[in-house]
Order: C-alpha cells, then structure tokens, then sequence
C-alpha cells in the first residue's frame, strides 16, 4: 500500500533547515512552506501581485479563444493581458508557479534520459495534464488522452470490450497520431505519463494500447508520474519534499484536474457525446492556467511554438 504523502513530507522535513513554518495565511494545508526557490527569485510572485478579482472584465475575452493557445496569447493586446492577468486568483497563481517548477525539472531529467527532442510526453487521464501543458507551451510534442475508471477493474479479464468502445478511442488516437503505424515508424520515445497509486490504473492502460491497439513497440514506455518525480529527487532531502508536496497538492486528491482541462472519460461510457465534451475545453480555470503559464514563459523566454502541437486537446 502506498505511504499518504504527507507523511513522507513530514518525515522528511523534520529536520531540514530549508523549510520554515507557516506564519501566514496558507494556499494548502500543509504545516510548512518552502523557502525562496530560483523561479521565485525571478519574481513570479511580483510580476502577478496576489490580489484576485472576479472573471466579470475577463469573460468575453475568454469566451473568443477555445484553450488559449500560443497563436491566441499573441493575439492579444497589453490591455487584455492586463484584464487577464487580474482575474487570476492566488490559487491559480500558485498552482502555475508549482507545475512549472515541476516540469522544468522533470524536463531536464527526461532530456538527459532520452535526448532533447527524442521523445513524447503523452498525458494519459487528468493528473499529468497540468505539467503537460508546460512541456506543450516549451515546444516539447505532447499528448492527452483522457481516461478514467481503470482503477477499479481488479484484472485484465474484467475489461469488457462489449463496454470499451474499441472503435470510438481508436480513432481519437489516430486523431492524436498515436496508431501502432504512426508509433512504429517515428524515431521518437513514447512516454505514457500517468499518476499512480496502486499502479493497477496505468498497468490496465498499458493493457488495453497493447491488447486492443496493438500498441507494443520498443519505443513505448508506460511510466508513473510520481514515480519519476521521485527517482529524479532521490539525492536530495529538499527535493523529495517538494515532490511530496507536490503529490499532496496536486495529485493526490486530483487537485490539478480543473486546470489541465482535459474531462474525465470513464472507460465504459466512451461515445461521440463524451468525446466531444473532452475536446471543448469550456473551463474558466483552465483557459487562465494556459494564459498565466505562457504568460510567464514568454517572459522567460522559454515560450516556443510546435506545429505537431496544433491540434491537440
């Protein structure tokens, strides 16, 4: 069974000089905060001052744009931005500032692992989509497909295709490029990401792309999300805590979900409604997460444009 998160976070930080405890008032409720890390030196939080307001100026902004992509944030004028940048609540801005702080580190671990653009981030359900997006806007080819469910099912035998619509998620890969021909023949890794607790939810994924799709390549890789995030933390006390805060926050009661935009889809009820509700991309929440972390990005200079990207979820 796998340890809660915040036990580890708190075993960890008992005796770690890096960590102070929380004198104000808190975004999550963890005992303790972390100290001034590089990307807080950039003055994240000075750039977005923390004073929310509601999305009344902001609406009809958002309503013209499906996702924000990277063409629509250029779109946009200094006024709009503004507008944008003062409907966004602590919470978001904080959330953005903690899935960058992630991505780019998994980012360079995934780069010296596997070569820098030699591979595809694939999100495979909701969890992972809030550091996919950063990979997406940073021009790394990136992935989503969504599906849920999965962790109740106790044995592959328990997959009813009479229940999977094997034809239906067949072509919403083919639409995302992931068939078994386009896998086979690009030179590329394919990473399926996926948060796990058990790993009952990722190891039945991986049963249905080999079983049903055919989708068994030497290029195909199904990983943990927080499995990663701790192997690449490993040697630093530090680190492992940021993890597990990270999990506790984010993952481990789906915390990201609404900012990574991309809707839950149950196993058993695929059909062309519940497909096409997954390609709307109607959250408020997450059209501002997509805005603030180009936003940031671009000023940082790591905002790039890839054309594989277009036409994604």
């Amino acid at each position: 069974m796998r340890i809660q998160p915040s036990i580890i976070r708190n075993i960890v930080s008992s005796n770690n000089p890096h960590l102070i405890p929380k004198q104000n008032k808190c975004l999550f409720s963890d005992v303790f905060v972390r100290s001034r890390s590089s990307l807080q030196d950039d003055d994240l939080l000075q750039t977005y001052s923390i004073n929310p307001i509601s999305y009344r100026k902001s609406k009809s902004i958002l309503s013209k744009v499906r996702k924000f992509n990277i063409d629509d944030y250029f779109n946009l004028t200094a006024v709009e931005k503004a507008i944008l940048i003062n409907s966004c609540s602590e919470t978001l801005k904080k959330t953005v500032f903690d899935n960058l702080e992630m991505a780019l580190k998994m980012r360079s671990y995934l780069d010296k692992k596997y070569g820098k653009n030699n591979y595809i981030f694939v999100s495979v359900g909701t969890s992972p989509s809030g550091i996919a997006r950063v990979f997406e806007f940073m021009g790394t080819e990136t992935k989503y497909l969504p599906m849920s469910g999965l962790r109740g099912i106790f044995s592959d035998r328990n997959i009813n295709k009479t229940e999977f619509n094997i034809d239906l998620y067949g072509k919403l890969l083919k639409e995302q490029n992931l068939s078994k021909e386009e896998i086979e023949k690009s030179k590329k890794k394919y990473l399926f990401f996926d948060y796990t607790a058990s790993g009952r939810s990722l190891k039945k994924f991986g049963y249905i792309m080999r079983e049903f799709y055919d989708i068994n390549s030497s290029n195909v890789s199904f990983l943990s999300l927080n499995s990663v995030m701790y192997h690449m933390s490993r040697y630093s006390e530090s680190e492992q805590m940021k993890a597990a805060d990270y999990e506790t926050s984010y993952l481990w009661n789906s915390g990201i979900e609404k900012y990574g935009g991309i809707s839950s889809l149950p196993y058993n009820k695929i059909t062309p409604e519940t497909i096409d509700q997954c390609k709307k991309f109607s959250s408020k929440e997450a059209k501002l997460y997509n805005f603030l972390l180009m936003d940031l990005l671009n000023k940082k200079g790591l905002l790039k444009i890839n054309q594989k990207n277009k036409n994604i979820l």
